[in-house]
């Protein structure tokens, strides 16, 4: 079993949280159902907890990405995010991306992770928590992303592309990010973005980096304090790839 938990990247849960058969039941019957994953989800047990009954399921979830064609490298890449995740949030605060993702209905593309299920604006793309956002690593991920879905429309919901974000940010790779885009809609700041911003750039919940005490080491942490603790939310716009960004 441990090389299950190695490939959740979830070795020190795998020793040192018992196994919930019950809860193993409950999210194997979620990763096996044909349609796409309830939000939210409750699974009424810790993060811990959670994630020891996902190391249980990785014969599952790897069941699912071999019906669905999904390269063995891919898989892997996929799969990590689960302890990467959990070490951020804790597993049981992220249960449907975490089942999207051993359901094969999120894949890595590189930098960047995509929705294999199309939506009204094509397939969503996702920034992982993964370090700078590279003009070539995009470039490498939407070409991944394409061989992966067969598809050139691509769009993304996300804090990033609020254009008060990439004002502040002028010439840098974020901004770079966000003018891939042409927004479509979600320009009204909403307590949502600003829990995305805090946790994604801070790794903290939004309550913490209100307090002026936590220090704000980077650009970007201090774009996105500052805002926040003037009392002004970020947006979540939904954006669509240009045509001249798409592979």
């Amino acid at each position: 079993m441990t090389q299950h938990a190695a490939l959740l990247d979830l070795e020190a849960v795998e020793r040192d949280e018992p196994v919930s058969w019950e809860l193993v039941d409950k999210l194997g019957a979620l990763i096996r159902r044909t349609e796409g994953v309830p939000h939210p989800i409750d699974p009424g047990a810790s993060g811990a907890a959670v994630a020891r009954a996902l190391i249980e399921l990785v014969p599952v979830a790897l069941e699912r990405h071999r019906e669905a064609d999904v390269p063995a490298g891919v898989t892997r890449e996929t799969l990590i995010d689960v302890g990467r995740k959990h070490r951020l949030y804790g597993a049981a605060s992220v249960v449907p991306w975490m089942l999207e993702l051993m359901r094969a209905d999120v894949l890595s593309a590189g930098r960047l992770q995509v929705s294999m299920r199309e939506s009204e604006h094509g397939h969503h793309l996702h920034v992982p928590e993964l370090g700078p956002l590279l003009p070539a690593d995009v470039d490498a991920a939407l070409a991944r992303a394409s061989e992966l879905t067969g598809s050139a429309r691509y769009a993304c919901t996300s804090w990033l592309l609020d254009p008060r974000l990439s004002s502040a940010l002028a010439g840098s790779n974020i901004a770079a990010f966000a003018e891939r885009f042409d927004i479509v809609s979600g320009d009204e700041e909403t307590l949502l973005a600003s829990e995305e911003a805090a946790r994604f750039v801070f790794r903290r919940p939004l309550v913490e980096v209100l307090d002026p005490a936590l220090p704000t080491k980077s650009r970007l942490e201090r774009v996105v304090a500052s805002a926040l603790r003037r009392g002004r939310n970020w947006t979540m716009p939904t954006g669509v790839l240009k045509a001249r960004h798409s592979h």
